[in-house]
Formats: structure tokens, sequence, C-alpha cells
């Protein structure tokens, strides 16, 4: 540093009474001077630490800036996608109701009085299935498994009456069938 060489060289050059006075004091100065110099060297260290943690932070700032940009434009795609959320939501609740009015009915079916002569027989078949109780909710999955098997039932013809294949009284077609008597009176009139 420029002030430290010439403080040396005005020290050196000093001579007279009160040279030793004046030497003491300029030392003090280049001490002070020495001080100054650790200190700027500190705070140019920290504003360099500053800068660069404003730069960072200026950064992340712009990043976020981007982000909420970002964010902004995709808004009303994030509108759209929480309207399709709500219209398939409605859609699915629709089909679950739907099921499950359509089990309650089937399942209304299956109960039958004590004195119905397939009153075991149905017993023993709801007891197969997920039954519907007010307070208790069935899954969809449920519901679903409970009208697969109720049509599969169907099918198998579990809840048509049997015929017994017995002929009818003196020969009168059933009635319905082909030829048959559709009432008492027509069926005496064929005969």
């Amino acid at each position: 540093m420029a002030i430290k060489e010439t403080l040396q060289k005005v020290i050196a050059q000093l001579s007279g009474d009160n040279a030793e006075a004046l030497k003491q004091e300029l030392r003090q100065v280049l001490t002070e001077v020495d001080t100054l110099t650790e200190s700027k060297l500190q705070v140019d260290g920290e504003s360099k630490n500053r800068k660069e943690r404003l730069r960072a932070l200026e950064s992340e700032l712009q990043t976020a800036k981007e982000d909420l940009e970002k964010a902004k434009a995709s808004e009303p795609e994030l509108q759209r996608l929480k309207l399709v959320e709500t219209e398939y939501k409605t859609h699915k609740q629709s089909i679950y109701q739907t099921k499950l009015n359509d089990w309650k009915t089937k399942q209304e079916k299956l109960k039958v009085k004590e004195t119905d002569k397939n009153y075991d027989k149905y017993t023993k078949l709801l007891s197969k299935f997920n039954i519907f109780e007010e307070g208790k909710e069935l899954t969809d999955e449920q519901l679903t498994n409970n009208l697969n098997q109720y049509a599969l039932l169907e099918e198998a013809g579990i809840f048509t009456e049997v015929q017994t294949g017995k002929p009818s009284p003196a020969g009168i077609p059933a009635k319905g069938a082909e030829g048959g008597a559709t009432n008492s009176g027509e069926a005496l009139w064929k005969t």
C-alpha cells in the first residue's frame, strides 16, 4: 500500500529534537493503517459473500416468478381438470346409486315370508350375498358382485317356478300354453 511505504520513508528521514516523538506517532499511524487494511479486507470478503448471497436470492426469486407464471398459465387447465373430476365423481355416484337401487329391488325379492314355499331356498341364497341395511354402506365392488351372482342365478332358473310336467286335468292344456284356455269357462267349451 502506498501510504505505508510513504510513512516508512518519512520515519527513516526524521532527525532532530522531536524526531523520536514523531517516529512514535508515525508508527501508531502505521499500526492503524494495518488495522484499517485488515478491516477493509474483511469487509470486502463480507461484501463479496453478501453479493453472492444476493445473486443466489435473485436467482431464486426469478425461478419463483417463472414458476408463478407457469402456475398462472396452467390455472385454466387446473380448473378444467377439477370440472372433469367433479363430473367423474357425479357419474360414478350415479352409477353406484343405480346399482344400489337395482340390488335393493333384487334383495327384496329374496326376502320372503316364512310361509312361502321358497323360504328355505331364498334364505340360504340371501346369506351368500352382501346385504344392504340402513346405516351399512355397500361398496361398488360388493354391489357388482351381488348383481353378477344374482344374474347368474336368474340364468340358471333358480327364481322361476318349476313345471311339474303333470298333465292338466281332463287333458286341458295349461293356461297360456298353445291351445290352452285363458279362463275356466273357455276350458269347458273346448272339451
